[in-house]
């Protein structure tokens, strides 16, 4: 029998089983139910009374023997090897925010990212600090001192102004995760942008549309630049012309959305279809497209993208790409629990998204 109090798995929770298993087990010999050298129950005892499978439990106790807290002995059992640290002490995860000078993010993707961060860590010893990076800070590239002066345990970045070679240099002095950079980076988490612009792209080709403008976010952002890569394999696939004057970037904001939609549609030949890189730009688009006294979508289809609150609310109501950033927020912190821990991250997470037609592409819901 399990000597002390303890709390049962908690299997609605979205933190892993086999990690809860850990975190009992650590608790237990923390508060001095078993000592250094006690023989702890068996792995299927242990499966039965915190009702998790023996596969769990298994995964538990030999993570447990890799960090050396426990140790097995064939025939003998289970027994505590060393005293980990105690639970109680909080490790501080950083998530970045970008700002510049007394600008900074107030997106919806930093708050819903957030949210899933935070409803991963919420009841653990991790707790979240808001760690803003700024122009000067990439520029003078003191990243190790500046993260040192935060005092934090590991970091997840979603920030990308900082660039590729800097993430390198980073990775020597915190364990870290990244949103949105190359997807073939193994502790990052992304999104499918190529596939999702070229399956979009070509769904505009075939409800007839072959002058396709593109209002993105800024072209030095690698998600970007693959949303635009997507873009030309599907208008190139189907022998389109693409006209660099249809292909604009900017700041992710409605300002920017106006006034790029407005330099795209003050051409002679004007696109029928405009597909923006957030729902914010496409908010702007559609305002654009206004002032020119034309009609959404009697004229010009709009796509967005993110499937932000405005999307429903917009008139007319935005078609975009719907993309959970809370599910992004989560998988995040899953992978830094990992990284802090030294597992091994076996591959890259890559998520996708779901097109969603509204009236601003001639469909009612």
């Amino acid at each position: 029998m399990l000597k002390g109090q303890i709390n049962k798995i908690d299997k609605t929770s979205v933190l892993p089983r086999y990690y809860q298993v850990i975190e009992t087990i650590k608790e237990l010999i923390v508060f001095g139910s078993y000592k250094k050298g006690d023989k702890i129950p068996s792995e299927r005892n242990l499966a039965e009374l915190l009702d998790v499978s023996l596969i769990t439990v298994r995964r538990a106790t030999d993570e447990l023997t890799r960090q050396g807290i426990l140790i097995k002995e064939w025939g003998r059992g289970i027994f505590v090897n060393r005293i980990p640290e105690d639970k109680r002490k909080t490790l501080t995860v950083g998530l970045t925010c970008w700002q510049n000078g007394e600008q900074y993010s107030t997106h919806p993707v930093q708050f819903s990212i957030m949210q899933g961060v935070g409803e991963v860590f919420l009841g653990t010893n991790y707790g979240l600090k808001t760690v803003f990076i700024t122009p000067e800070l990439i520029q003078s590239k003191k990243y190790q001192q500046y993260f040192t002066s935060q005092k934090i345990d590991g970091l997840i970045n979603i920030v990308l102004e900082i660039p590729d070679t800097d993430l390198e240099e980073i990775e020597k002095h915190i364990p870290y995760v990244v949103h949105g950079n190359r997807p073939e980076r193994i502790n990052g988490v992304s999104i499918d942008m190529e596939s999702i612009s070229y399956e979009l792209t070509k769904k505009l080709i075939f409800f007839g549309h072959r002058n396709i403008g593109v209002i993105n976010g800024p072209e030095e952002f690698t998600p970007n630049q693959l949303w635009l890569k997507g873009y030309k394999k599907a208008m190139e696939e189907s022998n389109l012309e693409i006209s660099k004057n249809n292909l604009k970037s900017a700041d992710y904001c409605c300002e920017s959305g106006y006034r790029l939609a407005c330099e795209i549609l003050a051409q002679r030949k004007k696109p029928t279809a405009i597909i923006c890189g957030d729902d914010y730009l496409a908010v702007g688009c559609l305002n654009a497209i206004k002032k020119f006294g034309l009609n959404c979508p009697e004229d010009i289809w709009v796509f967005g993208f993110g499937d932000f609150p405005v999307a429903r609310y917009s008139h007319p109501p935005l078609s975009t790409v719907k993309f959970s950033y809370y599910e992004m927020g989560k998988q995040l912190a899953y992978m830094l629990i990992k990284v802090i821990q030294r597992e091994k991250i076996e591959a890259p997470v890559i998520l996708t998204g779901e097109i969603i037609f509204r009236e601003s592409a001639g469909h009612k819901e």
